[in-house]
């Protein structure tokens, strides 16, 4: 929080006793996330009303790079490890998910893959880029082709399926970790 009670997202360089405020904001910021090249940050927000789901950031400049378009809240992001890809993950229509995928070379979406019952509340990219898993309200993980959208399998949680995390050897499919809520 900020001094006037804001949420704000920063950039920070601690070593450098350096904080740059990019923007203050009166909605809540979901989560944030460097591109693997650290060129770019990008986070989601609270969407009530807007036609945004997120903001892209240039580091190196502090300057926008784009706002990310669309209805739908977005609570999740990940970028893909190549970096071409920024998956945002929420709710769409209640009560319905959405996983929205952007293409960051000219920033239109490219996929949008129904959740249905769920609110996306985590996404990973495999290490190889090929797979996207997703977490959420149901307690499902779901686990998608990330070339083409394809639902590959589901598997129940628990009651609701917060974050997730794979380990990063990069085994097909891979081991997963869920944190239940």
């Amino acid at each position: 929080k900020g001094p006037d009670s804001d949420n704000l997202v920063s950039l920070w360089w601690p070593d450098q006793e350096q904080l740059f405020n990019l923007a203050g904001s009166t909605v809540v910021v979901w989560e944030a996330a460097f591109s693997p090249d650290g060129n770019q940050a990008a986070y989601v927000v609270d969407n009530p009303g807007q036609d945004f789901r997120g903001y892209v950031i240039d580091v190196d400049a502090k300057t926008p790079v784009t706002a990310l378009k669309g209805t739908g809240t977005a609570y999740s992001l990940a970028y893909s490890p190549d970096g071409k890809r920024l998956a945002l993950g929420g709710l769409g229509v209640y009560p319905n998910g959405a996983i929205w995928i952007y293409d960051t070379s000219d920033w239109k979406a490219i996929q949008e893959l129904p959740v249905t019952g769920q609110n996306v509340l985590d996404l990973v990219f495999s290490p190889d880029g090929n797979r996207l898993y997703s977490s959420g309200t149901d307690g499902r993980i779901r686990i998608w082709d990330s070339a083409n959208g394809t639902l590959l399998q589901t598997f129940q949680k628990g009651r609701q399926a917060g974050r997730i995390a794979l380990s990063p050897e990069g085994s097909s499919p891979g081991t997963a970790a869920a944190l239940e809520s």
